[in-house]
């Protein structure tokens, strides 16, 4: 009988935790969903698409009306755009959302009624708050408007902050794998090699303006060959799958730019021009005074990236066409 007693009591111990287990996952599962929804918003926001708006937040909604079934509750602020939601169990969940450079961000943090906290945050422009885009109705077209129209933003107001190498190619490759269809190796070494010249650049740039203030003029033409070769190679990168990252008015990719200055010149653009695509490219020349070292430097990092790129079995026409210029 004692046997009987415990067995019961260890199976009703075990069907607790499992339904608490259970209780917990799907509350990850809502926030970490209503999380993308809100990052999506902001897609949908920045290509002026009212309607694909209404849609993902009628799904958050509803995801947040299920949260608090069975006994909780679920408010909004609308005046900013924030959630505070109590679970039938007494947890908590809570959004605040910011903005940084280019992407907004949101957080949803959960809190249990024994203490214990967890949170998820999303961006504007990651593989999760894309596709949660798309599926409420979003095209390519407007993902690509939106993305251009956030760098409008970003140029005009020059909020990149200081991780802007990493996050803004973090954001350009996500686009760029959605509208491109990269696979995910794809979309990783993209963004490596992207960072890596944006890292380049920058700290090229960081020699050209303690080059400046010191009045060393040929070391600050050194560091501004280099900031050159920097971009001129993330150009190339762009290049081989099929887009570029200039404007229309501004060729510099989404680099700070030029004599110190603080912010993108406007570029960072993702205009594309691919096989079977829109032709968005803008064909402009542009015309660069280097030097012999300059162009020995500039030709061994297109060799060794035409290396790279055969090594990888992909296409290394745009390389090939610059270097029979450059040789000629």
């Amino acid at each position: 009988m004692k046997k009987t007693k415990y067995l019961a009591l260890f199976c009703a111990v075990i069907c607790l935790i499992t339904a608490l287990s259970i209780s917990a996952s799907a509350a990850s599962s809502v926030t970490d969903q209503m999380a993308a929804n809100s990052a999506a918003w902001w897609v949908a926001y920045n290509a002026g698409d009212t309607e694909t708006c209404d849609a993902l937040h009628a799904a958050n909604v509803e995801l947040a009306n299920q949260a608090a079934s069975g006994g909780g509750s679920a408010n909004y602020d609308s005046s900013s755009g924030t959630w505070d939601i109590t679970t039938s169990s007494g947890s908590n969940i809570s959004s605040s959302g910011s903005s940084n450079g280019k992407s907004n961000s949101v957080s949803y943090t959960s809190t249990t009624s024994d203490g214990s906290v967890s949170s998820t945050t999303n961006s504007t422009y990651t593989d999760s708050s894309i596709a949660a885009y798309m599926d409420a109705g979003g095209t390519n077209t407007g993902l690509q408007t939106s993305y251009n129209n956030a760098g409008n933003q970003v140029s005009t107001t020059g909020d990149y902050g200081n991780d802007v190498a990493i996050s803004s190619a973090a954001s350009e490759v996500a686009v760029a794998k959605a509208l491109l269809g990269l696979t995910d190796s794809q979309a990783k070494a993209l963004q490596n090699d992207l960072e890596k010249s944006k890292q380049d650049f920058a700290l090229a740039q960081s020699d050209y303006e303690a080059a400046v203030r010191s009045g060393d003029t040929a070391a600050a033409e050194v560091a501004r060959a280099k900031m050159d070769a920097a971009h001129n190679m993330a150009q190339v990168t762009r290049d081989s799958y099929g887009y570029t990252g200039d404007s229309d008015d501004y060729a510099d990719g989404g680099y700070y730019y030029g004599d110190g200055k603080p912010k993108s010149d406007g570029g960072d653009k993702l205009e594309l021009y691919g096989e079977g695509l829109t032709m968005f490219r803008h064909e402009k020349k542009v015309y660069l005074t280097v030097s012999a070292w300059e162009l020995l430097m500039i030709r061994d990092c297109l060799m060794r990236w035409r290396n790279k790129l055969i090594s990888e079995g992909r296409i290394t026409d745009p390389i090939d066409e610059m270097l029979e210029r450059l040789m000629a």
